[in-house]
C-alpha cells in the first residue's frame, strides 16, 4: 500500500462532507485540544499556594507540548484526507495504537463514569498504515460509544475494545458499547455522511471512520448486540512477510 494516494479509495459522499465541513463536526479532532487545555489548568493550580509543586507543574506542561503536537498532526492529516493527499503508511501494532487512543479519552472516561475493559489478542501481525488516521478511527469509536451510554441513569456504563486474527490475515478491532443499541436495518446508513441518533450529533465522526478505513484497503461495520448496546468492528489486512 505504501504510497497508494487516497483517491483510489475514498468514499466520494464522505470526502465532499468533510470538505464541507467546520473543524467542530470532525469526531474526535478536538481530543488533543481539551486534553492540552485541562493540563494547562493543571499546572497552573501546581503553581497556586504557598508552596508551588513545580514538579507536577513542569510534568503538566510537557502533556500541554505533547498535546500541541498531536492537535497539530491530527489537522494535518484531516487536511490531507479532504485534498486527497498521502497516507504516511508505516508497518503498525493495532493493538500499540489502540492503547494510544485510550490514553488520549482517558480524560473522557472519567467524566462520563465510562469503565473501559481491554481484551487485546497478543502477537497480532502488523498492518501498513497511517498512524494518526488509525487512532482517530478508534477514538471516534469510543466517543460514539461514551456518547450512546450518557442517558444510562442506574446500569453500568461499559466500553469492550478486543483486537483478533481472522482468517490468518484480517486483523480485526471491534469496540462494543452498552447503549441503546441500533436498528440493525439502518446499520449501514450509520456510516453515511450527516447521518446520526443523537440529538446534537452531525454525523461526520463514523462517516470519517468509514473513509479513513477503506482508504486503507478495509471495512468497517455495526450490529446490534444479543444484550443492549452496539458493536462497530473494523478490519484491516496484516502485511505480508515477504514483500513483492
Amino acid at each position: 500500500m505504501g504510497t497508494t494516494p487516497f483517491q483510489s479509495r475514498l468514499a466520494g459522499g464522505s470526502l465532499a462532507a468533510l470538505r464541507n465541513a467546520t473543524p467542530p463536526t470532525v469526531g474526535g479532532r478536538d481530543q488533543p485540544l481539551a486534553a492540552a487545555v485541562a493540563n494547562g489548568q493543571a499546572s497552573l493550580r501546581s503553581l497556586k499556594g504557598e508552596q508551588p509543586d513545580l514538579a507536577a507543574a513542569r510534568r503538566s506542561l510537557e502533556w500541554v507540548i505533547n498535546d500541541g503536537c498531536r492537535a497539530s498532526d491530527v489537522v494535518r492529516r484531516v487536511r490531507a484526507l479532504a485534498k486527497k493527499s498521502y497516507m504516511e503508511t508505516v508497518p503498525l501494532d493495532l493493538n500499540q495504537v489502540v492503547n494510544e487512543a485510550i490514553r488520549l479519552v482517558e480524560r473522557r472516561l472519567i467524566e462520563h463514569g465510562v469503565l473501559l475493559k481491554t481484551e487485546l489478542a497478543p502477537a497480532l501481525p502488523e498492518i501498513l498504515g497511517d498512524r494518526v488516521q488509525l487512532q482517530q478511527v478508534v477514538i471516534n469509536l469510543f466517543m460514539n460509544g461514551i456518547e450512546a451510554m450518557a442517558a444510562i441513569a442506574d446500569g453500568p456504563r461499559k466500553l469492550l475494545v478486543q483486537s483478533h486474527l481472522h482468517e490468518a490475515d484480517q486483523v480485526i478491532i471491534a469496540v462494543q458499547d452498552l447503549g441503546s443499541g441500533i436498528d440493525p436495518d439502518n446499520a449501514d446508513n450509520l456510516f453515511n455522511p450527516f447521518s446520526t441518533t443523537k440529538p446534537n450529533g452531525m454525523g461526520m465522526g463514523l462517516s470519517i471512520c468509514r473513509s479513513i478505513i477503506e482508504a486503507h484497503g478495509g471495512r468497517v461495520w455495526a450490529s446490534r448486540n444479543i444484550g443492549p448496546g452496539t458493536t462497530f468492528q473494523f478490519a484491516l489486512t496484516a502485511q505480508s512477510e515477504v514483500e513483492p
